[in-house]
């Protein structure tokens, strides 16, 4: 494989001055960041726990014990539980992750940075986690159910891998491998992710913890007594808006969840007591305090959550997590917590080999494929030979217009028919040059096929290949290992976007 490197700014240009605001007051690390030693050993025990059963690399085993130390931070990224190995960003959070706390060890000594995947396991849309395409074909496992994520059956996912007959290769034999030896989603995404990242270091976080979420206590009961979250973010909202963005996510009254039945449902605080949104079921504020298990933090929760449970230093997303977490700057005040250090992560584009030897034979760029494809397909046929009329339209523009000069002379009423006249031939010409052109493009349609699936590849369904296409199914073009090898060795903080090849 080789590589290709170009800046990357996805934030909005009304935002970026913002960003930076925030990005610099933690632009060098703590050397100690304000973690009890009591909240680390819980989370330590938490962690063990989770990995029980689990093949540890060493690596893993050392990263999670060093977690007890006081000069031990984490770097995180965090996403939905998804089959298939995921869409190709997830790959790239954790890659991200695991780069920038392998810069930080390199240029920090006396500190420790561990890289860490949060496990969105209590999130609920199913929707998101159960399609996907694979190869062209959009894939529905037919759930009805509802439930969170971590606790998803595997056999759905299972199932199909075994009805692909003829198709087989190392990462593929590791997913049939996860989803075959554990029940739950949660435990066979830990098991891939492990296998694949676990020489790194990585260590794979389940929130969904009653221990865990122990540890988080002053922040969910801050939220059940005052619903601090919602003033907070409007607040923060006022300043982004000032600076010509408009808020990714408006707040909630009460920013909590309620899992109950292996349901998670909205809780909205009504009178004296809390409620879930359907169905309606109340809880008294006490009763919801005894019992934090059945708590859940959404969207602009869970951020706080994370940063309550882990000795944190960064965390690592793509355009719009950061937008979000941006709004909870005041927030993370409101609740005593250390607001990280947000870092864009990695981008890339993969393409296959003799993809990129046709480009570079037809002299095309691959950017301004996937931007302007029509463009692209414009210079292709240009460099063809394009068939274009558009010099002999301006020679019979020039004659028609002596002509009606000197027909004017003669008489006036003949100027609007002559006009009429040229309008008609000018239209002749261009249907003689598109015919002409379409004999070319027939002449030369393979290379025009090749053009177009070059571009579905780029942009599979007119959407950003590391959104559409899964890990699994850049495992048959690709070397993954190669890949994120190539990956973990770039930065994000660079804010770069990769071409690999």
């Amino acid at each position: 494989m080789k590589i290709q490197q170009k800046k990357l700014i996805s934030l909005p240009p009304a935002l970026q001055d913002f960003f930076a605001s925030i990005h610099s007051k933690n632009q060098e690390f703590k050397s100690e960041i304000s973690f009890s030693t009591e909240k680390r050993d819980a989370l330590v025990q938490a962690l063990t726990q989770q990995y029980k059963g689990f093949e540890i690399s060493i690596p893993v085993k050392e990263n999670i014990e060093a977690l007890r130390e006081g000069n031990s931070m984490t770097i995180v990224t965090g996403h939905q539980l998804c089959l298939a190995g995921g869409p190709l960003f997830l790959f790239y959070k954790i890659s991200s992750a695991i780069a920038y706390a392998s810069e930080l060890n390199k240029k920090q000594k006396g500190i420790r940075y561990i890289p860490v995947f949060w496990m969105a396991s209590e999130d609920h849309d199913l929707k998101e986690i159960s399609e996907f395409y694979f190869k062209g074909e959009h894939i529905h496992l037919g759930v009805e159910a509802c439930g969170m994520a971590g606790d998803f059956p595997t056999h759905y996912f299972r199932d199909w891998l075994n009805e692909l007959k003829g198709q087989s290769n190392e990462f593929m034999d590791l997913l049939k491998s996860a989803y075959s030896r554990y029940e739950r989603n949660a435990d066979a995404m830990r098991y891939w992710v492990n296998a694949v990242f676990g020489d790194d270091g990585l260590i794979c976080i389940d929130a969904n913890s009653a221990e865990l979420k122990e540890l988080a206590r002053p922040l969910f009961e801050k939220e059940l007594q005052t619903l601090f979250i919602h003033e907070a973010v409007e607040r923060q909202n006022e300043k982004l808006k000032l600076k010509g963005f408009e808020p990714a996510i408006n707040p909630r009254s009460c920013n909590l969840f309620l899992i109950q039945d292996g349901n998670r449902e909205r809780l909205e605080h009504v009178g004296n007591e809390f409620r879930t949104v359907t169905p309606h079921q109340h809880y008294s504020l006490e009763q919801l305090k005894s019992n934090l298990t059945i708590i859940s933090p959404n969207v602009l929760c869970r951020p706080m959550y994370q940063e309550s449970i882990l000795p944190n230093a960064a965390y690592i997303g793509g355009p719009g997590e950061l937008a979000y977490w941006i709004q909870l700057e005041e927030a993370f005040h409101e609740a005593g917590l250390d607001f990280p250090k947000l870092i864009h992560r990695n981008s890339a584009t993969l393409i296959k080999k003799r993809d990129f030897e046709f480009m570079q034979k037809h002299q095309l760029n691959w950017k301004e494929l996937q931007l302007q494809p029509q463009k692209v397909k414009d210079q292709m046929l240009s460099a063809l030979g394009k068939f274009t009329t558009a010099e002999i339209q301006m020679n019979a523009e020039g004659v028609m217009e002596q002509m009606i000069d000197k027909a004017k002379e003669i008489d006036t009423t003949l100027e609007p028919w002559l006009r009429a006249e040229l309008k008609k031939q000018l239209q002749q010409w261009q249907q003689i040059e598109g015919k002409i052109n379409k004999a070319i493009q027939k002449r030369e349609e393979n290379a025009f096929i090749k053009l177009n699936q070059i571009n579905q590849f780029l942009l599979p369904n007119g959407k950003p290949q590391e959104r559409e296409l899964t890990l699994l199914e850049a495992s048959f073009y690709f070397d993954l290992k190669e890949l994120k090898s190539i990956m973990c060795s770039h930065s994000p903080e660079d804010l770069q976007e990769l071409l690999v090849v």
